[in-house]
C-alpha cells in the first residue's frame, strides 16, 4: 500500500498583486495588511480581476462571468467604492 506524503488540504492558495493579498480556500482578503470584508459575489470578482491582471473587461463580460445571466451589478460599485477608485487597474 503506497501513502501519500502530503496533503492538497494542507496548501494555501494565496494571489497578491500589490497591496492586495487573497487568500481563496478560506475566501479572506487583506488591502495593506487590513482584513476586509466582501461578499460572496464581490469576493469571486475581485480573485477574477487579480487573475487576469492588465485586461480590460467590458461591463457585460464580468457580468456574463461573474453572474451568469443575472443583471446585478451592486458588487462592482460596491467593489470600487470600498478601494475608493472609480476604475480597478491590476
Amino acid at each position: 500500500m503506497t501513502t501519500k506524503p502530503f496533503s492538497l488540504s494542507a496548501f494555501t492558495i494565496t494571489l497578491q498583486i500589490g497591496s492586495i493579498l487573497i487568500q481563496s480556500d478560506s475566501r479572506r482578503v487583506f488591502v495593506n495588511d487590513e482584513e476586509k470584508m466582501f461578499t460572496a459575489k464581490e469576493f469571486d470578482l475581485l480573485k477574477f480581476l487579480v487573475e487576469n491582471p492588465n485586461i480590460a473587461f467590458t461591463k457585460e463580460h464580468l457580468m456574463e462571468r461573474i453572474w451568469g445571466k443575472s443583471k446585478r451589478t451592486p458588487q462592482i460599485r460596491n467593489l470600487l467604492k470600498r478601494f475608493g477608485v472609480s476604475v480597478i487597474v491590476l
